[in-house]
């Protein structure tokens, strides 16, 4: 194991308040410097200031569902935010059955887990009536663009060599590509990889999700 990694036996997923939120960004720095490893300038510098991100997450939390993910000493270690409200400057069409993510964001601590396409997962087979799910993603990160086409998502847009056509210039909107796929069928048992429990029964209910 390399040195400063963790090791959580168990994941508990909850709602986000606003107390999660200074932890939300932090989760979202620590896999910024990661990512300037990488290659990418996906979050560099907070989006299009530290107060409009801020802003951002505590509208997340007003206009649709944030959830959080601990691991067992009670440290977040993921976090995504998911509406049924489009971002209508992104999409063009608004259908009634589609779920969009937003600041799925996965820690590195529990790399290697496949946590971030689990909550992919359950995020669009939870919510009753959808049946595909949306994201928007940083537009030249071709990693991350390999990660959803490897899960199965799809371009919304592209020109005729195949590669991603962004829906908004960088400046403007800085995760402009676009991908989607099918909701597939939701298994209630975890891979062991994950150990993964949701908090209360009521927790998919409160927005006519699915708990069964």
């Amino acid at each position: 194991m390399c040195d400063g990694a963790m090791t959580h036996d168990a994941l508990i997923i909850r709602s986000a308040t606003e107390q999660d939120i200074p932890a939300i960004i932090e989760l979202i720095d620590r896999r910024a410097a990661w990512l300037r490893t990488m290659g990418t300038d996906q979050w560099a510098r907070p989006w299009p200031d530290e107060e409009g991100r801020a802003l951002r997450i505590r509208e997340g939390l007003k206009c649709g569902k944030t959830f959080v993910v601990a691991g067992d000493d009670g440290a977040l270690v993921a976090t995504v935010s998911i509406t049924r409200r489009r971002n209508p400057s992104l999409w063009k069409d608004d259908p009634a059955d589609a779920v969009y993510l937003h600041r799925l964001v996965v820690d590195r601590t529990v790399a290697g887990r496949k946590l971030g396409g689990h909550l992919i997962h359950w995020a669009g087979a939870a919510y009753l009536g959808a049946q595909r799910i949306r994201i928007d993603v940083w537009s030249d990160n071709p990693g991350l663009h390999a990660y959803y086409r490897d899960i199965h998502f799809d371009f919304v847009e592209t020109d005729a060599s195949g590669a991603p056509v962004p829906a908004l210039a960088k400046e403007e909107w800085p995760s402009g590509v676009l991908l989607e796929k099918v909701v597939e069928p939701y298994l209630t048992t975890w891979p062991e990889s994950v150990h993964f429990t949701p908090v209360g029964d009521d927790l998919l209910s409160e927005l006519g999700w699915r708990t069964r």
